[in-house]
């Protein structure tokens, strides 16, 4: 028997190497096909879904599958288009879930699937199999919350914001517009922290911002002072910025002079003080607290409007 035709052999590349039995009926009669498998050039993977044998075996393969079984119009989505999409802490062979259109019913199959709620969403493709865009794909991931934890789902979205594969301050105002009908949107926010920390990109910034936000007014997320000077926190009436001062970023002598340059430049230019904070400044939070209290009642003597109060039930941590 010939080698299978290059258009099959074209579009199995193009799907990690899988072909469904009613896209091979294009090219192959259904006598051909039969004997494409039993010589070899093709391996049952799934009911109606082969292999073709030139293919490697890869993670993905499995939700591949589960999408071309599902059709028409059935789509992937999950932590394993994360990992098909390279995202940090996914792998490729992450849990999935298949989402099919309104009206379509599974039967007798061995994989998650519901009905999609956003049947006209935009979609990425690989050949014929649909995959959610990768913001979908994260909101989605929240069903596996207790698997993958939270740290790996903040993780995974400011992966996807560095990458400009999503803008992020527009994905957590939209998560705030659906949280109301969108119980996985609610609950991906709520791993988030909320909009303000939704922007934090570090553990220690977020818990800086934690501490932060028990204060009323409570202070902005990632202000920017300067074309190229972003404040962490801010309080934008007092002119009092916080930054975390990460070990990497900021470690050694030469970094904290840098630092303190960094801070005389945003006085001047912007009347702003900086406080710089340390993990060791975190350990104590109390001391901490303190510390910003005084600087916030010397700017608001100076300014001659209110010191923010503190309240620890204010901080999203304890809500």
């Amino acid at each position: 028997m010939l080698p299978l035709p290059a258009p099959v052999l074209v579009l199995a590349e193009r799907q990690l190497g899988l072909l469904a039995r009613f896209q091979l009926r294009r090219w192959l009669r259904p006598s051909q096909i039969d004997g494409y498998v039993r010589r070899g050039h093709l391996v049952v993977v799934e009911r109606g879904i082969y292999r073709a044998v030139a293919g490697a075996i890869v993670g993905q393969q499995a939700a591949f599958a589960a999408a071309l079984r599902s059709r028409p119009s059935a789509t992937i989505t999950g932590p394993a288009v994360l990992g098909h999409l390279g995202v940090d802490g996914f792998t490729a062979g992450a849990p999935f879930e298949i989402l099919v259109a309104p009206g379509r019913t599974l039967r007798n199959v061995g994989f998650p699937w519901r009905v999609d709620p956003r049947p006209d969403r935009a979609v990425l493709r690989c050949g014929e199999v649909r995959l959610t865009r990768p913001e979908d794909a994260l909101v989605h991931s929240v069903r596996w919350r207790a698997e993958l934890g939270d740290r790996a789902l903040r993780l995974g979205c400011h992966w996807l914001g560095w990458r400009g594969l999503i803008d992020r301050d527009r994905f957590l105002h939209q998560l705030v517009a659906r949280s109301d009908v969108d119980p996985d949107a609610a609950r991906f926010l709520e791993v988030m922290g909320g909009v303000a920390l939704g922007r934090c990109e570090s553990d220690g910034e977020r818990h800086l911002g934690d501490i932060a936000l028990g204060f009323l007014p409570a202070p902005r997320a990632q202000v920017w002072l300067r074309p190229a000077r972003r404040s962490d926190w801010l309080f934008l009436e007092h002119g009092v910025a916080l930054e975390y001062q990460g070990d990497v970023d900021h470690g050694g002598i030469a970094n904290a002079q840098a630092d303190a340059q960094r801070e005389r430049e945003l006085l001047e230019a912007a009347d702003v003080v900086v406080l710089n904070v340390t993990d060791r400044d975190l350990r104590d939070e109390s001391a901490l607290v303190a510390r910003i209290v005084t600087e916030l009642t010397l700017r608001a003597y100076e300014r001659g409007i209110p010191t923010p109060t503190y309240d620890p039930k204010r901080r999203p941590g304890t809500a």
